[in-house]
């Protein structure tokens, strides 16, 4: 353990804090995906079985009244801390064990769980200020008749949509690689939330370019029953790992 409470980072921390890589080009988001291709192909029966472990779980888990769905999303930081440890022990050519998706659980918890609050309040505050904006294009809506009152509640609705988006694009940004480096640099929260929103606009484009295909590829997935999650969930997993180390593992 650090100084810090904090688990030793299982790479060496770039040597001034806050360092990572610049302006990487589009492509690396094609290299990423390929990285986690190659993560899942080294163990894919156990990364299918993993992935149906955790699916089912989060489905029971979800099905508890309002406790649920709380629980899920104050643990999100916890659960991605364990994939990433999982991706990182194939990455360095070590086997897969299904406790290690557990990792985040043992080590940096309290660091993890503050990042499962700071995401709770901020979509909190994101809400309270796009949904009145929202509200007010569907109310103009009901109040009004005809085309006018049609083009009102539509724009007030997209400048409602705009804001939300707005606003939940630093967050997400802040999120992206906080797990990482709260777990795997042993980073704090704070320091990990800014770092994370630092690199995201130091790498627009190929971060960008990455969500994209993620997204696309996650649409993809759930067509047949959902049945492709138990592909991309370790894909996305090692691409996301393979991004992160690429970006702050140093060369």
């Amino acid at each position: 353990m650090s100084d810090t409470g904090m688990p030793r980072p299982s790479f060496p921390v770039p040597a001034k804090l806050g360092e990572f890589r610049h302006g990487l080009p589009s492509e690396a988001a094609l290299r990423w995906l390929a990285a986690g291709w190659r993560m899942y192909l080294q163990e894919p029966l156990l990364w299918v079985v993993a992935t149906f472990i955790f699916l089912l779980a989060w489905w029971l888990v979800s099905l508890v009244p309002l406790a649920g769905p709380i629980a899920l999303n104050l643990f999100m930081p916890v659960l991605a801390a364990g994939w990433l440890t999982a991706c990182r022990r194939v990455d360095e050519g070590g086997p897969l064990k299904l406790v290690q998706l557990t990792e985040g659980f043992r080590h940096a918890l309290s660091g993890l769980v503050l990042l499962g609050v700071a995401a709770i309040a901020s979509g909190l505050v994101i809400l309270l200020l796009a949904t009145p904006i929202l509200g007010l294009g569907v109310w103009t809506g009901m109040m009004s008749r005809g085309a006018a009152g049609a083009g009102a509640a539509a724009g007030s609705f997209l400048v409602g949509l705009v804001v939300l988006l707005v606003l939940a694009a630093p967050v997400l940004m802040a999120l992206w690689f906080a797990p990482a480096l709260v777990m795997l640099q042993g980073r704090g929260p704070l320091a990990a939330l800014l770092l994370s929103l630092r690199a995201w606009l130091a790498n627009p484009a190929p971060l960008g370019l990455f969500l994209v295909m993620l997204i696309a590829l996650w649409i993809f997935a759930t067509l047949p029953a959902g049945l492709g999650l138990l592909v991309f969930i370790p894909v996305a997993a090692g691409a996301h790992y393979a991004s992160f180390r690429e970006l702050f593992h140093p060369a």
